[in-house]
């Protein structure tokens, strides 16, 4: 296992005094007695002042948790199904060396691996967070791309889904305004509204522009219309239920 070995061998380098050390190797050659090449510096991962004991213990924890990480890894299904796929870059040996996990926040979750998790929601406004966790069984995840799962209480989500059913209800020609809205202040985007825009506005949304550009903003959540769905055809079921049925034959009348 990548993690565990990378635990292991850190350990090892922490009871070195001197594993920070430079040191200088000889090099074979015509003058290799006036040639010496200095090593890269191999860090420590002991922090300052601690003892051979208190490290030992944190490196055994960092172990466990990186098997508990990796096995959740290899028990989801999503996962399994990506390993047997002979197209996607999946399998145990690369599980073991970057599993992918959830880095759970307040409002929403990401799913892929630490470091991409971690770099894609450095500057998202979810909450309290982040929280390293394992992989649940039935966890969803694209195989290229980090995740988002919002959770219910999301008010990031919110104002996002928010702002794509204002661009639904406004049309091709009038959605722009959603975003030109959002990156630009009050008084910036009501200076350039046109007369025509704030008509559009009005009319289709029933808001004026002032309030519209603290909805696209996600100062404000508003009740807007729901979108349309396409019920079952009664008469559909109708006819199921008749073909199921004796039809009778001849005249009824004699």
């Amino acid at each position: 296992m990548f993690l565990a070995d990378t635990v292991a061998r850190s350990t090892a380098l922490g009871h070195s005094k001197d594993a920070a050390a430079r040191q200088r190797i000889p090099v074979r050659g015509r003058h290799a007695q006036d040639r010496v090449v200095h090593s890269t510096p191999v860090l420590s991962l002991r922090f300052q002042g601690e003892s051979d004991e208190d490290f030992r213990r944190r490196a055994e924890r960092a172990f466990r948790i990186a098997k508990v990480l990796v096995d959740a890894c290899l028990a989801n299904r999503c996962m399994q199904r990506y390993m047997d796929d002979p197209a996607l870059p999946y399998s145990p040996a690369s599980v073991r060396q970057s599993p992918t996990v959830r880095v759970e926040y307040e409002q929403a979750i990401a799913i892929g691996d630490i470091g991409s998790c971690l770099s894609a929601t450095r500057n998202k406004h979810w909450g309290a967070g982040p929280w390293l966790m394992p992989l649940e069984e039935d966890d969803e995840f694209d195989p290229w791309r980090v995740t988002y799962v919002y959770r219910a209480n999301s008010l990031y989500n919110r104002r996002f889904e928010q702002r794509r059913r204002l661009k639904e209800l406004l049309g091709r020609r009038w959605r722009p305004l959603v975003e030109t809205a959002k990156r630009r202040t009050k008084g910036i985007f009501l200076e350039h509204l046109t007369s025509e825009q704030a008509d559009a506005i009005r009319r289709v949304l029933a808001i004026e522009p002032g309030r519209f550009w603290r909805v696209c903003t996600g100062r404000e959540l508003i009740e807007l219309p729901p979108r349309l769905v396409q019920l079952e055809l009664g008469f559909l079921d109708d006819e199921s239920q008749d073909a199921g049925r004796p039809r009778a034959t001849g005249d009824s009348r004699k």
